[in-house]
């Protein structure tokens, strides 16, 4: 018949843990808890390493981007004016060729001269409409909406709190 004045605990009835019939060495899971201090500092030497050479590289590379940029500058700017003088040019010549049709379709030069002037006002206007749409569109008009919904929400609840 066993003792009840045993000083290990028994399990119960209801209790299905798993218990530890050993005692625990203290001595033992300290040393385990203990932080391995060499090696520690290591890991850490290791990732400053790792990071300065990240950051000196990183360094190094937008120095080579930026000599890149400064010496193609004036190409860009050389390239930029051909664009823009080559797009004159092609569109003087297509309202040439567009005028050209239009005289040969309506056999007279005002007609056509007229026609073209049409042309580039409707055009102009639907320019300016998409130029409109688009400057608003800018001013983020749905996200600020948006805010001013959130807000008032916000504004809602804390009056009720």
């Amino acid at each position: 018949m066993p003792s009840t004045d045993s000083a290990e605990p028994r399990p119960g009835p209801g209790d299905d843990a798993p218990h530890d019939e050993t005692p625990r060495d203290e001595a033992a899971s300290a040393g385990a808890d203990r932080l391995d201090i060499p090696a520690a500092w290591e890991a850490a030497r290791t990732l400053f390493d790792a990071t300065r050479e990240f950051v000196a590289s990183l360094f190094a590379l937008a120095r080579s981007e930026l000599r890149l940029a400064r010496v193609s500058w004036p190409l860009v700017f050389a390239l930029l004016v051909v664009l823009v003088g080559l797009s004159l040019s092609l569109w003087a010549s297509l309202i040439a060729l567009i005028g050209w049709g239009l005289y040969l379709l309506t056999h007279s030069v005002g007609l056509a001269l007229a026609a073209l002037v049409g042309v580039h006002v409707v055009l102009l206007v639907v320019a300016r409409l998409m130029l409109r749409r688009t400057a608003r569109n800018m001013t983020m008009p749905a996200t600020r909406d948006e805010m001013r919904h959130l807000f008032a929400r916000a504004r809602k609840h804390a009056s009720k709190d």
